[in-house]
């Protein structure tokens, strides 16, 4: 039986890994998330990657908006999956710390 065992839970961590590689590949991020809930309560490097992706669409995306909701949104998720060492996620961190200073400059200014 344990052999049987092994043999199906490596069967089960190849299926994982295709499943996730697949998915970026497909550059669709709802098919990568899906396959990252799959894959959830799995150590796997394919989904750690595929976590990064969706990490990185959504900060680009938030980058561009210059929302500092979206942003702040956008870093917390990064955040909650391990995406924190992102270039990407440095990048809108220092433009939400900009972002932020300038709002509180442009408040200054008003009050004097």
């Amino acid at each position: 039986v344990s052999i049987e065992l092994d043999n199906a839970i490596r069967k089960l961590i190849i299926a994982l890994k295709a499943d996730l590689n697949n998915a970026v590949a497909t550059g669709n991020e709802h098919e990568v998330y899906t396959a990252v809930a799959r894959a959830r309560d799995v150590q796997l490097p394919e989904r750690q990657r595929a976590l990064e992706v969706i990490s990185a669409r959504r900060l680009e995306a938030a980058m561009r908006t210059r929302d500092v909701v979206s942003m702040r949104q956008a870093l917390g998720a990064a955040c909650s999956v391990g995406c924190e060492k992102l270039e990407i996620y440095t990048r809108v961190h220092a433009e939400l710390q900009r972002l932020y200073e300038a709002q509180l400059a442009q408040r200054l200014d008003l009050q004097l």
